[in-house]
């Protein structure tokens, strides 16, 4: 959680308030646009964008409105999802068979694994997958707003997410529902 007083800082222009609040949300930008994009060097020009987009439009945040954390995130999630859509890296329709179905260990003890863990699947999953599951179940886009930010079918978000959702219960847990019981919405 940023202090309310590093946020007025940067609304004021400081570079202290403005170097603090980098500090303070660089590891959690830094994982949210990872989440989206794989290659090292795209996450940290994303990030940049990201900062120069909060640092530029700091004084429209409204407190009110949500938390900083929460508008943070929507800047980097629309930032990286633009990096997509310029790289056009979202496939939008990718069949399950063209994908081997070398299991990543069955897990049943999934109420143990970590982020990192968790982290670590959904970088092996077909990104069209990945990011409508991230933005979907991590992010709690519904299937409107995942269409209209990635301008597709709501039909193909669902499709998406569903086809998302067998990659990981066959990779991570022999395609066995039960053992993921809980852990999608």
């Amino acid at each position: 959680m940023v202090e309310k007083k590093i946020i007025s800082l940067c609304q004021s222009g400081q570079q202290l308030g403005q170097r603090q609040l980098y500090q303070a949300c660089a590891p959690y930008v830094y994982s949210t646009i990872k989440r989206y994009v794989r290659e090292t060097e795209d996450i940290k020009d994303t990030m940049q964008e990201v900062f120069a987009n909060v640092f530029k439009n700091i004084k429209s945040y409204d407190a009110t409105k949500g938390t900083f954390n929460s508008w943070i995130r929507k800047i980097a999630v629309n930032q990286a999802l633009m990096l997509i859509r310029k790289k056009k890296q979202f496939s939008h329709l990718v069949p399950l068979d063209e994908f081997q179905t070398e299991k990543l260990g069955s897990n049943d003890n999934y109420e143990k694994l970590s982020r990192a863990d968790v982290d670590k699947v959904l970088e092996q999953v077909p990104d069209g997958y990945r990011i409508v599951f991230t933005m979907y179940v991590i992010d709690g886009y519904n299937h409107k707003e995942i269409s209209k930010l990635l301008d597709i079918k709501i039909e193909t978000s669902r499709s998406q997410l569903a086809r998302a959702k067998k990659w990981i219960y066959l990779h991570l847990f022999n395609n066995d529902k039960r053992k993921a019981y809980g852990l999608f919405r």
